[in-house]
């Protein structure tokens, strides 16, 4: 769904997760399936950093006939599909670019920068995408290249968990901007940790029934899996009520 709007895919996740065989075996077989921007004849090089950052986006712009010229950039190069073809950058183990010299990482690094754009989104060509693979640890390591790639975690979609931090953005972002004070965060944080280390759900329970919660103006949040978070949160000083389990029956 990210792929169908926006021009550049991040998946992250620690080492091992899958990420590799998630975006050879699904991903990419899936544009292969519905197409990118309308054009059908999707075209996909998949390559790994390791090999050299450059090395591997030269050989990818060969395997989609985008070479690039004397003067020209892998931007102009890839940006520039043929009429009803589409073309699939997939960058593995984007970690790897920093071991490497400036010079063996110059053209990826300018490449990322140009599709991250200094604005809100991603710079789009029509028929393009760029999906990069790294391990979760290293998204700050590379950002720290170029102040260029500053907007590179945005892209981010977790793979497997996400880190700690973003469980609790994730679990208690919005109570908060609603106006909730939120007293021992930890145990809502650990609850979202564990709804998304157990797979399939699209979003933690907790944040679903936070946003039911705001929306119906309950004062008590709970959830069915763990009642007792109810205590962790309510309005200011308000009493808590048992008016979140009928929101919590109403997503059941």
């Amino acid at each position: 769904r990210h792929l169908a709007y926006e021009p550049l895919l991040a998946v992250a996740g620690p080492s091992g997760a899958g990420k590799t065989s998630f975006v050879a075996a699904l991903l990419t077989a899936e544009l292969a399936k519905t197409g990118v921007d309308g054009r059908l004849d999707v075209r996909t090089a998949f390559v790994s950093a390791t090999e050299g950052p450059d090395r591997a986006l030269d050989r990818a712009l060969a395997a989609l006939d985008a070479p690039v010229s004397e003067a020209g950039s892998a931007w102009e190069a890839l940006s520039n599909p043929p009429p009803g073809a589409a073309r699939v950058l997939v960058i593995d183990d984007l970690e790897a670019v920093v071991d490497f010299a400036e010079a063996d990482r110059a053209a990826t690094v300018a490449l990322l920068e140009k599709v991250l754009g200094t604005g809100l989104s991603p710079v789009r060509a029509d028929g393009v995408r760029i999906v990069l693979l790294l391990d979760q640890e290293a998204i700050d390591a590379v950002v720290a290249l170029s102040p260029g790639l500053t907007l590179l975690p945005s892209i981010v979609r977790y793979l497997a968990p996400p880190p700690e931090a973003a469980a609790r953005d994730i679990s208690l972002e919005p109570g908060i901007m609603a106006g909730f004070v939120v007293e021992q965060g930890e145990l809502i944080t650990a609850a979202v940790e564990a709804e998304l280390g157990r797979g399939g759900v699209p979003l933690p329970v907790v944040s679903l029934v936070l946003a039911a919660c705001v929306a119906e103006g309950e004062a008590l949040v709970s959830t069915h899996r763990a009642a007792e978070l109810g205590q962790a949160m309510s309005p200011g000083q308000a009493s808590p009520n048992d008016g979140a389990k009928d929101v919590v029956r109403k997503l059941e």
